[in-house]
């Protein structure tokens, strides 16, 4: 009972002692509570990593675009070793403020839980060791997201085009030449910075059947994401697609709305009757 107790006890030590480590900068060096450990020299985004003779170890750098040129919403630590493998790490939790990479590729470098660069000094082996395989885990996870993401965007696409779906500049939806419904912008709000907006699809009685709230700022619809919530209740996330203008006709987040909605059985035109059952069901409930 008492190692059991002791174990946990340790591992809070230990975790409190590394965060507790003050790491900077100085001249080029990397310092641990003073101490020199490592050379850091930048080159546009990248670091390399040298011993204090100056022999470079590996480059780090702090990206969010993987291999296939996919830009993602998180960030994360990708290492090169000296053998050109590749390794990716998550972040960790908490790093200084900083306006560029170098604080936070180095707390992520000193401070994880099984440091590259401990405050004891580097440990060329263990260096060696860890660049012997390449880890893509995180980069391919998101590539592997995104690309299904995108068959799924081909495949509403190719249905609209299909059935010649089309919006014209004054938010009037139709289908092989047939009106079936609207879609309307609406500026809900703004804070000096973003607008806040959404997007209304009605059917062709101009009821109701789909919204979407998002903002002018693309960065906060990634962080966000943007979600399509339906008359019934269903929600359907919206992918690859930024609002890109206050014209309905070169906008491309308002096709994706209403290519998602068909795709997925809101075909608009009189949906009357659909509306009121659920507003009926809504009401037992």
């Amino acid at each position: 009972m008492m190692k059991l107790k002791f174990l946990p006890i340790a591992l809070v030590t230990v975790s409190t002692f590394v965060y507790a480590q003050e790491v900077k900068v100085k001249k080029g060096e990397i310092q641990i509570n003073g101490k020199s450990v490592a050379k850091i020299d930048k080159e546009k985004n990248n670091y390399t990593i040298s011993d204090l003779s100056g022999k470079a170890l590996f480059t780090a750098t702090i990206t969010s675009q993987t291999p296939l040129k996919n830009n993602v919403s998180k960030n994360w630590l990708q290492l090169t070793g000296s053998n050109g493998v590749v390794r990716e790490l998550e972040l960790i939790d908490k790093t200084s403020f900083s306006f560029g990479f170098e604080k936070p590729i180095t707390e992520n470098l000193t401070k994880s839980s099984d440091p590259l660069l401990p405050a004891s000094g580097i440990d060329e082996a263990k260096i060696n060791s860890f660049f012997q395989t390449e880890d893509r885990s995180i980069s391919t996870a998101e590539d592997i997201r995104i690309e299904k993401d995108k068959e799924t965007n081909r495949s509403e696409d190719a249905l609209a085009a299909d059935n010649k779906i089309l919006i014209s500049s004054v938010g009037i939806i139709s289908t092989n030449n047939q009106k079936i419904g609207y879609i309307v912008r609406k500026v809900t709000g703004s804070d000096g910075i973003q607008k806040f907006l959404s997007y209304t699809v009605l059917d062709i009685n101009k009821i109701p059947v789909a919204q979407i709230n998002f903002s002018s700022w693309d960065k906060a619809n990634v962080q966000s994401g943007l979600v399509l919530k339906t008359f019934d209740g269903k929600s359907f996330p919206i992918k690859l697609a930024n609002y890109t203008s206050e014209r309905l006709e070169y906008d491309e987040l308002a096709p994706r709305v209403v290519k998602k909605l068909y795709a997925n059985g809101y075909t608009l035109g009189d949906m009357k009757a659909l509306v009121d059952i659920a507003n009926q069901e809504n009401a037992q409930k």
